[in-house]
Order: structure tokens, then sequence, then C-alpha cells
């Protein structure tokens, strides 16, 4: 409410406090519930795959280092990539499947927050990714790309490292082929 001068008088404000407080434990509660809710299905996902000879894995930076013969690093700076280019991780392929749903329990709290601030319209610093090809392996950032694709959003703003591999420039689609036969 404000006072006979215009001015917001500091019973609103506290008010107004609680009521956001009371807003992001809510938005943050319904994360951790999506977290377990996705998790369990990257479990029975990863079950049913592995039944049926199929991989659910991230492709493996590490497979990376020691198929190819990288010849050139350099840094392209931040820009907007194509999540779904988004196929690896440089050392979390335990933590999330293929399509980035949560595997471990352990990063349930952090998930849930990312999740929270991206419902409350929060703006999160880039991530850090390494590019080969045509596809990106996440250095830093496992938990907004996650949250990311569990909204529906198609692209993400990212530090990119680039890594020039021996040959030609390998397709996402060839080269996620001979990772996956590599692992």
């Amino acid at each position: 409410m404000y006072d006979s001068y215009g001015a917001l008088q500091a019973s609103s404000i506290a008010s107004a406090a609680r009521h956001y407080a009371d807003y992001e434990a809510a938005v943050i509660g319904k994360g951790v519930s999506r977290f377990h809710s996705l998790r369990m299905r990257a479990v029975v996902r990863r079950l049913l795959a592995k039944v049926s000879g199929q991989s659910r894995r991230l492709l493996d930076l590490a497979v990376v280092r020691q198929e190819k013969t990288v010849q050139g690093i350099y840094e392209k700076g931040c820009v907007t990539v194509e999540i779904s280019n988004i196929l690896g991780s440089e050392c979390r392929v335990c933590d999330f499947d293929s399509e980035f749903l949560p595997l471990s329990e352990s990063g349930a709290q952090r998930w849930a927050g990312i999740y929270a601030a991206r419902l409350c319209g929060t703006s999160l610093p880039a991530i850090s990714l390494v590019q080969v090809g045509n596809m990106y392996f996440v250095r830093d950032g496992h938990h907004r790309v996650s949250v990311a694709r569990v909204l529906g959003e198609q692209y993400i703003e990212a530090n990119v490292q680039v890594w020039e591999v021996e040959g030609e420039t390998a397709s996402a689609p060839a080269m996620a082929m001979q990772l996956v036969s590599a692992m």
C-alpha cells in the first residue's frame, strides 16, 4: 500500500517479500519433484536400452581424445548453440543420459535450483562447451543443459572451445556412431 504521499509503505514491502519467498520455495519444491520423476524415467530408459542392446549414454570427450588426433584448439567465444547438437560431456557421462535426463541422485538440489531460477525468469551464466565437428561436449553447465531441454528450449548461450580433429570435419551423426562403437 501507498501512503498519502505516494510512498510505498514498509508493511507492503515485507508482505511482497514473504509472498515471493513462498512462491520461490514452491517452485523449488516443484523442481525437486520434477527432478525425481525425470531421474526415474532416465533409469528405466537406461535399463530398457541395456536389455535391447542400445546405448543411452552421453558421448564421452575422453573417447575423442583417444580415437582422434586433435590438431588445433581455439576459442570461439560466447555463441548461441542449438541444444540438440549437445551430445556429450567432458566428465559427467554417468550423471546424465543421452537426453540429459539426470541419472545421479546427488544433483537434485542443484537441478531444482536451476529449474526454479529458469521458471522465475532468472538469466543464468553461459555454459562451457567443447566443439568437435558439429557436436558439442559439456564442460560446465550440465544441469543448465538438462533444465533447458526439459523446458523445451532450443538454444543456449555457451562459451565454446573448438577442437580441430585429424581429417575432415566430421558430421555429428557420423562421428557419434564412431564414438558409440568405441565405448
